[in-house]
């Protein structure tokens, strides 16, 4: 069930398609990390919000990944993935600041 948008509230959404991650067990490590960094930047992303709106982000793997192998490429697998969340979150943190700044002030 579709909760109503509320004022100040933030959501995220997380996809990985069978498509570019063909195994269950790795799209849900695809999710896990997606999850955690979503968790890691969600404080930050809230104090950079307008108070009068709401935002939703969708997180989606758009590149197939290559099936992970022993330990320590599921390490890297995972490095690499959450600096790209990462990234991606900071300049969606910047873009908010930016569009903030420019805001009028009463």
């Amino acid at each position: 069930m579709k909760q109503p948008d509320r004022p100040g509230s933030l959501r995220f959404g997380i996809t990985v398609g069978k498509r570019n991650s063909p195994r269950s067990v790795d799209r849900a490590l695809v999710k896990r990390v997606l999850r955690e960094s979503a968790r890691h930047e969600a404080g930050e992303i809230l104090a950079r919000m307008n108070e009068t709106e709401g935002l939703d982000v969708s997180l989606r793997l758009k590149t197939p990944l290559v099936e992970a192998g022993g330990r320590e490429a599921v390490r890297a697998l995972k490095l690499t993935l959450r600096a790209d969340a990462d990234a991606l979150l900071r300049r969606l943190v910047a873009r908010l600041a930016e569009r903030t700044k420019g805001a009028p002030t009463c």
